[in-house]
């Protein structure tokens, strides 16, 4: 445990700061957050209420840790859509962050360019229409790669 949390390596979407975070104390923020250590103070058990997404984030290590699991969650479930040619979970809704839509794009993209799957662009198509079901779109296009064009 004191070589730093290897999964965090190379996360993009992290700061300098809350990369340092997560590579210095993941194993415990992970033992915390999954309940294998019980909350010892008020900013511990701060965090676990933030892993319950009971409230908002505001520390480094909270905010390093949601944008981690995020990150490593959009990896997951790309994974399976490129394997599996499976559909996109349920889970996958607009309340969660744009960190997480355009990670699971990315990672999608990357595995489309290995193995092109229509199964993939399908995916992508879905995701995009997930992310911005309901937002204003009157001022702008938004294109199935996420982007935006000014009309």
């Amino acid at each position: 445990m004191d070589r730093g949390y290897r999964r965090a390596f190379g996360i993009a979407g992290l700061t300098s700061q809350e990369f340092q975070a997560v590579d210095s104390r993941g194993y415990w923020l992970e033992a915390l957050a999954l309940g294998k250590l019980l909350p010892e103070t008020e900013a511990q058990a701060n965090f676990v209420e933030v892993c319950k997404r009971r409230r908002e984030p505001e520390s480094v290590y909270e905010n390093a840790w949601i944008k981690y699991s995020l990150v490593n969650l959009a990896k997951v479930i790309s994974k399976k859509i490129s394997e599996c040619g499976a559909s996109v979970p349920n889970v996958v809704t607009q309340e969660l962050p744009d960190l997480f839509f355009d990670t699971l794009v990315k990672n999608l993209h990357e595995m489309e360019k290995e193995c092109p799957n229509t199964n993939i662009q399908k995916a992508i198509i879905t995701i995009r229409a997930r992310q911005n079901k309901g937002k204003n779109q009157n001022r702008f296009r938004i294109t199935n790669y996420g982007g935006y064009r000014i009309n």
